[in-house]
């Protein structure tokens, strides 16, 4: 989202965990932020983040987005919702923008994010 190669970010060891303290930083000025800015464009984003979330800072709303449906970490069961990282924390992680969805469960993420996409 950056249109830099990740070894100029940062990040080229190993993708963001769940438990990572940091995420993409902030000093990046991310595509949807470009298109705010100069365009005036809408910007939403649905299904998975994957660039840090241990500050509200790194979250889809933060980073240039007007709404964000989804999840935060690299992968979520799509039925449940869950997500558990490589040592076993286990916990929901399905999103609306800051909001965590709990009214999901059940209802599989592809269906629940095309519906989502209809309604933006």
């Amino acid at each position: 989202m950056t249109g830099v190669h990740p070894i100029h970010t940062g990040l080229q060891n190993l993708v963001l965990i769940s438990a990572s303290p940091t995420g993409l930083p902030l000093d990046f000025k991310l595509w949807p932020q470009y298109l705010k800015q100069r365009h005036n464009y809408a910007t939403h984003i649905v299904g998975k983040w994957h660039l840090g979330f241990a500050r509200k800072e790194y979250t889809p709303t933060y980073r240039g987005f007007d709404s964000h449906v989804g999840y935060w970490g690299g992968s979520e069961y799509y039925y449940n919702h869950t997500h558990c990282d490589i040592n076993g924390h286990c916990g929901h992680d399905f999103r609306h923008n800051m909001d965590i969805i709990t009214n999901g469960s059940g209802v599989y993420s592809t269906d629940y994010f095309t519906d989502r996409c209809l309604h933006i």
